[in-house]
């Protein structure tokens, strides 16, 4: 015979459960006399997402699980979230042991079906709590999520509290946050107080709740809607025992339009939870509290549809591009269906429907960025047969992030070099990688005056990776002349917005340029030389004169300054006017002028012969005025090297050729 066996699944707001008086202490150990329970220590483990199993499978009372506790306490309530009721367990019971060693009834009877139940029963000292369910019939596997033993203070004292800011705050809706610390020894009800500021009137929430702090009920919400924009609010948060009531400091929050770049995910603004076959969320307002410790649940029952009920969710009246949602996995959960519309009255759009990763956020793009009024979730299982709780942590819209050039973009370049464009992003990071289309203009041209030095494409892109802060986009100044003007500007309408500097202009000054060096291509018949004096300092900073001069010079010679007495001190040369060799190898040229002489060196090909780091450079002459300068033969060819001084108005041409060893 194939007995069918349904599982009853929950997943459950985590409680922080601690070993101490007057708050929650788990079990540490266990003892199972029938050996019919698996995994206990997962019903302490502080997650609703395992369980220990009572696998009996038998009619009438289930075996005895008794769960001991590091030592004696004393307590009147135990916190019990297990499976319970579908015609199956009509009861458990609840029993504590004494000191001799015998055991005290305290409870027979219901609990709430995979939530938190506090059970209740007059106070004692015990080490140990022992749990059992009651079929009324087998073929079936019950759940124990979690156990917990409320260990009670010395007394009862004032509950204590804390105001919490206010937090997804828009031009008429905002979500009122606070948070029991101590209960003061006994569950608590709390309400929340908010007014005008100035205003002696107070709106009042009815008091509700029995939070019990350490249990998941001590951060508690309020979502309030109908607000004033512009209105200054105070409100703050209060809790009552049997001792009196407690009030939380004043917190004040100012209702305004939500501007574009102040903060990227944006909770909803309203929730209304629907009900289908029975089934019904509870705690919708979590879904939109900005805690994503804290969830609204719906359970589906045995045999009931596998498409839960509706959470309709008001959205804020801002441009959005993207929601996303936070929800809880197990087995038995499959897939998530998600609709938008952009009116109250226009027929739903599908977003998504499919599978999703358990509390993990689950982004999904617009099909266009806009303002939409509502979205709807719901939940699937995978089949009828199984008990399980829906958990939605949280929902949420996002408005794009603003990308801007920032303060001191424009600049002005008076010489070649990099500038550094900053760009500015709000918030000052993005979940999502962001890319922003960059376009150019103005008079300045690119790869003449300027190009990018760290971006690429047609247009280029502007690229921010997840997480990352805005960089600066790099452009290096080239040696342009005039004056010029570049404009960057980012025109991507996703994040470029006119509420931002989205242009930056750069300035590239330059000084006319120097007219071209025109050589003389006839020679002195005493000097053979170029008939205009040597100019160092061109020679130095202007490669056009380099090679204008390179060009006037015979290749063939040596030649040498002699008299007339203008030209002198002399620059010499010894050997010929043709060197030759080896590709590897090294040739030497032996200048000779006057003592300490600075004389300056050029070679035309550096990819065939090198004599320094750059194709220009300078040696001096020693006390004897006389400097030997080694060239390295880097390749098989010819390159002229070219020597004159700023002290001197000889100039040497010597054409060296690498061959092959």
């Amino acid at each position: 015979m194939i007995r069918r066996f349904a599982l009853l699944a929950c997943l459950l707001l985590s409680t922080a459960l601690s070993a101490a008086d007057g708050a929650w202490v788990s079990p540490v150990s266990w003892s199972d006399p029938t050996g019919k329970w698996v995994d206990v220590p997962l019903s302490w483990d502080g997650s609703t997402a395992s369980y220990a199993a009572d696998q009996s499978n038998a009619a009438g009372d289930g075996p005895w699980l008794a769960l001991q506790l590091a030592g004696w306490v004393h307590t009147d309530r135990v916190l019990v979230n297990a499976d319970f009721g579908f015609g199956i367990v009509d009861a458990v019971d609840l029993e504590a042991r004494n000191a001799d060693g015998t055991w005290t009834r305290l409870y027979h009877g219901a609990v709430a079906n995979c939530a938190n139940d506090i059970v209740t029963f007059p106070a004692l000292t015990t080490d140990a709590i022992r749990f059992r369910f009651h079929y009324l019939r087998n073929g079936f596997y019950f759940w124990l999520y979690n156990f917990a033993v409320f260990a009670l203070p010395a007394s009862v004292e004032l509950p204590q509290v804390a105001t919490g800011a206010a937090t997804s705050v828009t031009a008429s809706t905002a979500a009122l946050h606070g948070t029991i610390a101590s209960d003061g020894g006994e569950p608590c009800a709390y309400r929340f107080r908010y007014h005008e500021l100035g205003s002696a009137t107070w709106t009042e929430t009815p008091w509700g709740g029995a939070a019990v702090s350490g249990q998941g009920g001590s951060s508690v919400l309020l979502p309030v809607t109908g607000l004033q924009s512009g209105t200054t609010y105070a409100y703050h948060i209060q809790a009552r025992n049997s001792i009196g009531v407690a009030t939380g400091t004043d917190v004040a929050f100012t209702p305004q339009p939500v501007a574009l770049g102040s903060v990227e995910w944006l909770a909803a603004s309203d929730v209304v939870a629907g009900s289908v076959a029975g089934m019904t969320w509870d705690a919708a307002v979590n879904a939109l509290d900005d805690d994503d410790d804290t969830a609204a649940r719906c359970y589906h029952p045995l045999w009931t549809q596998q498409w839960g009920p509706d959470l309709t969710f008001a959205l804020p009246a801002v441009e959005i591009d993207h929601v996303r949602l936070s929800a809880g996995v197990n087995p038995y959960i499959d897939a998530v269906a998600v609709e938008l519309r952009a009116t109250p009255e226009a027929a739903w759009t599908p977003l998504y429907q499919g599978a999703f990763a358990d509390r993990t956020w689950l982004v999904l793009p617009l099909p266009a960025r806009g303002t939409y009024a509502q979205a709807r979730v719901r939940f699937h299982v995978t089949t009828t047969g199984v008990g399980t709780n829906w958990e939605l942590y949280e929902f949420q819209v996002r408005m794009p992030p603003l990308v801007s050039f920032a303060a001191g973009a424009d600049q002005t370049a008076t010489q070649p070099g990099h500038l550094a464009l900053p760009l500015r992003l709000q918030p000052a990071t993005s979940t999502l990688p962001i890319t922003v289309t960059l376009v150019t203009s103005g008079t300045a041209q690119e790869g003449v005056d300027w190009r990018f030095a760290s971006l690429s494409g047609t247009p280029p892109l502007v690229t921010i990776p997840a997480g990352a802060t805005a960089p600066g986009i790099d452009i290096e100044v080239l040696a342009g002349t005039g004056t010029q003007t570049g404009i960057f500007t980012l025109v991507d309408p996703q994040f470029a917005r006119s509420t931002a500097p989205t242009a930056a202009i750069v300035t590239i000054q330059r000084e006319p340029p120097p007219p071209p060096p025109v050589f003389a291509q006839r020679r002195s018949p005493l000097h053979s030389q170029p008939r205009e004096h040597f100019d160092a300092a061109r020679w130095g900073s202007d490669p056009d004169y380099r090679l204008a001069y390179l060009a006037a010079c015979v290749p063939e010679r040596v030649w040498e300054a002699l008299a007339p007495s203008a030209w002198t001190p002399r620059l010499a040369a010894t050997g010929s006017a043709r060197l030759q060799g080896t590709v590897g190898g090294t040739v030497s040229v032996t200048l000779r002028a006057a003592p300490g002489m600075p004389i300056n060196l050029c070679v035309d090909q550096p990819d065939v012969v090198t004599g320094a780091a750059t194709p220009a450079w300078s040696v001096v002459c020693d006390t004897e005025g006389t400097v030997i300068v080694p060239l390295q033969i880097v390749a098989v060819g010819q390159a002229r090297v070219l020597a004159g001084s700023p002290a001197a108005s000889g100039t040497i041409h010597i054409v060296i050729e690498g061959v092959q060893p």
